[in-house]
């Protein structure tokens, strides 16, 4: 896939209908916040469903061009149902305006059909070739079947996801072109609540080294050198520490000679001292004293072989 046009860009000079899918641990209002003031900056008029009791999304200077209309969820019954869903036909169709659904999966669940969301959206769209359409679907809540149609009805998908270590959502964005061909392009997003602004950056893996800070900083690439050390990340050691060789070395070996404070490893015969350590103990005592052609050394241990 070619390169395609950054999400920010995407999602403040909309070129066509855009479905977010998020899911618990990402919201896609962020997303739809920054299409939807972006339309009702420039002027245009956009008729805004609420399916889901929150907060509204829009900036109250913008209200002005907005069309509001809130999902009666306590008057509801399957006539109120179909009533209120071609209530929003034709009032988009009245104004030829775009059309934001704050979430398709709360709107089914009031509904209580994804193929009648699914129909809504088509009656929607054949209302007008400029009339364009903003919604965000929650992962999962669609059946299988009606959520593969849906995206076929929306010529741009951006799909939000997090990944550990990185609190910013990973956004994936792929916009179907003329003749079928498609473009893609995955980016970090996140909001800067002190500025109240909405940032990207390209996406790069996460390899546990990211830490948030809220800036273009955001990213602690971890040690190029360990990206080709298939050694980097064990949870065990395959070398030793210099305290760990030191210890290693004045580690005292029960068959070895050690009454001079250190083994012995020389070929020279230890009698007298084996002798004295025997009368001292009131036992016998073995030692090992290696011949000439032993190996005991910390070099290739398999260089005493004949190969």
């Amino acid at each position: 896939m070619s390169s395609s046009l950054s999400v920010s860009t995407t999602l403040t000079a909309p070129s066509s209908s855009i479905l977010i899918q998020d899911d618990f641990s990402c919201s896609g209002d962020v997303l739809l916040k920054e299409t939807l003031n972006a339309l009702l900056s420039s002027g245009k008029r956009v008729v805004y469903v609420q399916a889901e009791p929150k907060r509204p999304l829009i900036q109250s200077h913008l209200k002005k061009n907005l069309e509001f209309v809130s999902v009666p969820w306590r008057d509801f019954s399957p006539p109120m149902a179909k009533e209120f869903l071609q209530k929003c036909v034709e009032l988009v169709k009245k104004l030829k305006c775009s059309l934001f659904i704050d979430s398709i999966s709360a709107l089914s669940a009031f509904v209580g059909s994804d193929h009648t969301c699914v129909r809504f959206i088509q009656m929607v769209q054949q209302v007008d070739a400029k009339v364009a359409v903003f919604c965000v679907l929650h992962k999962h809540t669609f059946a299988p079947e009606h959520e593969q149609t849906l995206s076929h009805l929306f010529n741009t998908q951006v799909t939000l996801r997090t990944e550990p270590g990185d609190t910013r959502a990973i956004a994936h964005t792929v916009h179907m072109k003329k003749g079928g061909r498609t473009s893609s392009v995955k980016e970090h997003v996140w909001v800067d609540h002190l500025t109240n602004t909405f940032h990207s950056l390209p996406y790069k893996q996460n390899r546990f080294g990211l830490r948030h800070l809220g800036n273009e900083d955001a990213l602690e690439q971890t040690n190029d050198s360990n990206d080709n050390d298939p050694t980097a990340n064990l949870t065990f050691n395959l070398s030793l520490s210099e305290q760990e060789k030191h210890t290693r070395a004045n580690t005292a070996l029960p068959y070895m000679d050690n009454t001079q404070g250190k083994r012995t490893t020389s070929t020279t015969p230890t009698t007298s001292t084996a002798s004295s350590s025997s009368k001292a103990t009131g036992r016998g005592v073995i030692y090992y004293e290696p011949d000439e052609v032993d190996d005991f050394d910390d070099e290739d241990p398999d260089d005493d072989l004949d190969l």
